[in-house]
């Protein structure tokens, strides 16, 4: 279960070393996405191995999960993801540099992330968040978890304070957790930046 295939090259890499090996069935899943959705992916498919579960129920399992989540980025400063390159639509990267504009990024359906609006406040570009997060609360009410990620350092700003108080009282079902940003993540979107991802509970998935 790797990183999202989107934004390093790992996934066909490995695929190819997969099919070179005989006396052994080796599955390689793109789990188009980074952060706490891939932590969670992993806890599933070691919780569905431990049970005794057929590898095709996990890759069901998995694709079940991988359909559920999303993972969003707001980025502060656009010129650290512009020098790697991993972006799928960059036509206002250079006006974002310039005006210091907040970006709202997403991996998307490929596992790219993808600039979907740009901000001034970090209020405005959390409020669009949200907006996309209820989508999908709608749906699955208490079996819904929602993680914060932040960079070392910066999980005590007044800005991610405010951010949990709204996500519990917007969404009073389903669970808000923190977590910190993966320096896989990090190390693309910059140091100043903040991701929120949501998707299903994996345990409710790895009940059989």
């Amino acid at each position: 279960i790797l990183l999202s295939s989107g934004i390093q090259s790992l996934v066909s890499k490995m695929e190819v070393c997969a099919n070179g090996i005989d006396d052994l069935t080796t599955i390689v899943f793109d789990s188009q996405t980074a952060g706490a959705v891939l932590g969670d992916m992993v806890q599933l498919a070691a919780v569905m191995v431990r049970d005794g579960c057929q590898s095709s129920e996990i890759v069901t399992a998995l694709r079940q999960l991988r359909g559920s989540a999303e993972t969003m980025v707001v980025i502060r400063d656009i010129r650290n993801l512009s020098k790697h390159g991993y972006i799928s639509n960059g036509a206002t990267m250079m006006s974002n540099m310039l005006l210091r504009l907040k970006t709202l990024a997403l991996f998307d359906e490929t596992g790219r992330l993808a600039v979907v609006d740009t901000r001034s406040r970090s209020k405005k570009a959390y409020a669009d968040v949200k907006e996309r997060i209820s989508q999908t609360y709608h749906s699955l009410q208490d079996k819904l978890t929602i993680t914060i990620l932040a960079v070392p350092g910066m999980e005590k700003s007044d800005s991610l304070d405010q951010l949990r108080i709204d996500l519990r009282t917007s969404f009073p079902e389903a669970e808000v957790k923190d977590a910190v940003m993966p320096a896989s993540l990090e190390v693309i979107t910059g140091e100043k930046s903040t991701g929120i991802c949501w998707d299903q509970n994996w345990e409710t998935l790895a009940l059989r």
